[in-house]
């Protein structure tokens, strides 16, 4: 979700030891230690929020009165002072933007978050350089521009009596030589993601007919031995789904791989499969995201009017999220039975 177009010419590794290590880093962190980095991250902190999210600053700072006690501190120092503050500040930036250009938002705040650690290790709390690695303000301007998309976005409606059409091309996927096929299958009856098919997730018997736990959510603070029960379109028990999954795991094994590795190794292949195989099923491009939000719609359909749940928190509970104000779900609800 909200991932930026790869630029290919880019590094797509998070190099946090060449960085810090990085020779033009470390001189300008030594021009810069007489900065007092706490006090001047809170003012840059007061002008992203101002920016940003202005009820956050309680009304006493506006933007205008926030740039204006950053620009009092910083036109304080003496020019060279100030000219080392501002490589540093843009050497930092750089590398933010970097970051930004290759990784979705949950990834970018986690490999600013290793940086800012990083340097704090090596060159102590007070570290000049801290101040500048945040990602909250990259990843407020997606939000707002990803959330614009998705309130404008027309929903998608899908015909209840297309539902056993899904469900019978979901099973004639499962037995297809391609590898592709099986996790586009596995995810149309499951509701799961890629990389927990591939890689990560776990379907165990839960005693109730039509359901399993699922086990290896990803994108969470769970730990893989939390799991969650889901209903399976199709009526499929655990061994079957598992007997799958270990065949895609067989011909395709990414043991010891990053989730990055895993996304660039088969988002191409799966995303033209998903295309030939399931849009003209929707009469409308279908990409493997669309699975996910096309089963949670279908059991919003089938199972939450026999609970006493809003649809908002009945997605959360089928996508195994657990915090939130709902962001996470709403580009699923897109998706409609009709």
């Amino acid at each position: 979700m909200n991932k930026p177009k790869k630029d290919r010419n880019l590094p797509t590794v998070v190099d946090v030891q060449g960085f810090i290590n990085n020779p033009s880093l470390i001189k300008l962190i030594g021009e810069v230690d007489w900065l007092e980095s706490d006090s001047y991250e809170v003012k840059l902190k007061r002008v992203r929020t101002a920016k940003t999210s202005p009820s956050e600053t309680g009304g006493k700072y506006t933007l205008a009165g926030a740039k204006a006690d950053l620009k009092t501190y910083e036109n304080s120092l003496p020019k060279e002072k100030l000219k080392a503050l501002k490589d540093l500040r843009a050497l930092c930036q750089k590398e933010v933007n970097r970051l930004a250009l290759i990784y979705d938002s949950d990834s970018l705040i986690k490999y600013v978050s290793n940086y800012r650690h990083a340097l704090i290790k090596k060159f102590g709390k007070a570290c000049s350089a801290v101040p500048f690695f945040t990602a909250g303000r990259l990843v407020r301007s997606r939000n707002v521009k990803y959330e614009t998309k998705i309130d404008d976005a027309d929903p998608r409606r899908f015909p209840k009596e297309d539902i056993e059409s899904l469900i019978t091309l979901a099973k004639e996927c499962l037995t297809d030589t391609n590898y592709a096929k099986r996790t586009l299958g596995v995810m149309a009856l499951t509701g799961r993601r890629p990389i927990e098919i591939l890689q990560k997730g776990r379907f165990e018997d839960c005693g109730k007919e039509g359901w399993v736990t699922f086990f290896g959510q990803a994108k969470s603070s769970m730990t893989d031995e939390d799991g969650f029960e889901i209903p399976v379109l199709g009526g499929l028990g655990a061994s079957e789904l598992m007997a799958v999954v270990n065949s895609i795991r067989t011909q395709k094994n990414f043991e010891g791989k990053t989730a990055e590795q895993v996304h660039d190794t088969t988002s191409k292949w799966l995303g033209e499969t998903s295309k030939r195989t399931f849009t003209n099923l929707l009469g409308k491009e279908v990409k493997p995201y669309d699975l996910r939000g096309l089963w949670c719609a279908v059991q919003n359909f089938l199972v939450r009017p026999k609970t006493n749940m809003n649809p908002m928190n009945f997605y959360k509970v089928m996508l195994g999220h657990s915090k939130g104000q709902g962001k996470s779900e709403k580009p699923y609800m897109i998706f409609e039975v009709v």
